[in-house]
């Protein structure tokens, strides 16, 4: 059995599916991690404030684009 990954030879079945989770071919596929975005309440209007922790709201964000990222200017509720 050959892995499709790196190529490496293997008897079995069993070896190959052991082999996977440490293949040299896995490690140069590493997922980007996602960072989700915090808006302050500041920012927000103060409808915002009254909701509970937890609790889904729907927010229009306006801001534009910097090299640093975005410049958020105004937050609205829309729900």
């Amino acid at each position: 059995m050959k892995c499709s990954g790196c190529g490496q030879e293997f008897p079995n079945l069993t070896k190959l599916k052991k082999h996977k989770p440490d293949c040299p071919a896995n490690q140069d596929a590493v997922k980007p991690e996602i960072k989700k975005p915090i808006i302050a309440l500041d920012l927000c209007p103060e409808e915002v404030k009254l909701y509970s922790i937890g609790h889904s709201v729907g927010l229009r964000v306006t801001g534009v684009l910097t090299p640093k990222g975005i410049e958020v200017q105004e937050v609205t509720l829309i729900r």
